[in-house]
């Protein structure tokens, strides 16, 4: 909640909006002390210390001066508002997040498809196409300030086609660009390979992440590598599995008569199984060697604020 910013104010409010003991005494609330965070937008006309009154409590509100780590990344996180975007859209600052406000958000690139394969053909005339790669994910804490009227542009999951010797299409990528220029993008997952040697998976699309650790903030991937972000590679098509994820999707299952399994992710959408479409968000395609085609899971942006 945010204070009034005009009208009548009380002590009681304070006390609701900030915590603390009774008997209420100002003296508790100077800002950057117990309960007061040390916020440059909302709380800066309320003193550090010295004399200090009700009318400098107007528009002011609580909230954390460090990232919040949502409990949840793959929906309603406690204490957080949580919005996910499945189409382009401009960001816009809701009313009660303040310009220095963490805001988090996470992107996911679109999965790989795979291309059909002519069941018909024999010999050297005989291609196989190896499963898509999973989308990418990308994390980030921004301030509000820089957030509001960004450009998100959300990744599509490539569809299957029925060209049996070229390589499938690819997921594109879902990109985050701040009002500052800065750009945040998860990468699209690759399509399956044809060859008729047999077609290997498509490589999973890039991510990462960018975290504020200023002022002694922990960083919540410190034991997390590269690799966990990136989306996972497709499974070949001589029966391999799909390679799983931590933050960017699964990648595909390749293989015919025994196939492999498909990659799963903890926070995105898992690869397809044998001959199954990807899961959203940015799953790669599952294939068979030996039939049809599929098509990656869509990505997705998702926020989180505190409120």
């Amino acid at each position: 909640m945010v204070l009034p910013t005009s009208g009548t104010i009380g002590l009681k409010a304070i006390q609701t909006e900030f915590g603390g003991t009774n008997p209420i005494s100002l003296k508790e609330y100077y800002r950057g002390g117990s309960f007061v965070p040390n916020l440059t937008a909302s709380n800066a006309n309320i003193p550090t210390s010295g004399t200090i009154g009700l009318e400098q409590f107007y528009g002011a509100r609580k909230y954390s001066a460090t990232p919040l780590v949502p409990s949840s990344w793959t929906g309603a996180a406690t204490g957080m508002t949580f919005v996910e975007y499945s189409s382009n859209t401009t960001w816009s600052k809701p009313s009660g997040v303040a310009n220095d406000q963490w805001v988090i958000v996470y992107a996911i690139g679109g999965g790989g498809a795979t291309s059909e394969y002519d069941a018909g053909a024999s010999g050297s005339d005989k291609y196989s196409m190896g499963g898509g790669g999973g989308g990418g994910g990308y994390i980030a804490s921004v301030r509000g300030s820089v957030l509001n009227g960004a450009s998100f542009v959300v990744g599509a999951g490539a569809i299957g086609t029925g060209t049996r010797t070229t390589d499938a299409p690819s997921g594109s990528a879902s990109t985050i660009t701040l009002t500052n220029s800065t750009v945040y993008t998860a990468g699209g997952g690759q399509g399956g390979t044809s060859s008729s040697g047999g077609g290997d998976g498509g490589t999973g699309g890039t991510g990462g992440y960018t975290w504020d650790t200023s002022g002694g903030n922990s960083n919540p991937f410190a034991s997390n590598t590269a690799a966990d972000f990136n989306g996972g590679k497709g499974g070949r098509a001589s029966n391999t599995a799909g390679v799983s994820s931590i933050w960017g999707a699964g990648g595909g299952a390749g293989g015919s008569s025994n196939p492999g399994t498909a990659g799963t992710s903890t926070n995105a959408g898992n690869g397809g199984a044998w001959l199954s479409n990807g899961s959203v968000p940015g799953g790669g395609a599952g294939h068979d060697e030996d039939n049809g085609h599929t098509d990656g899971g869509n990505g997705r942006i998702r926020v989180w604020y505190e409120s």
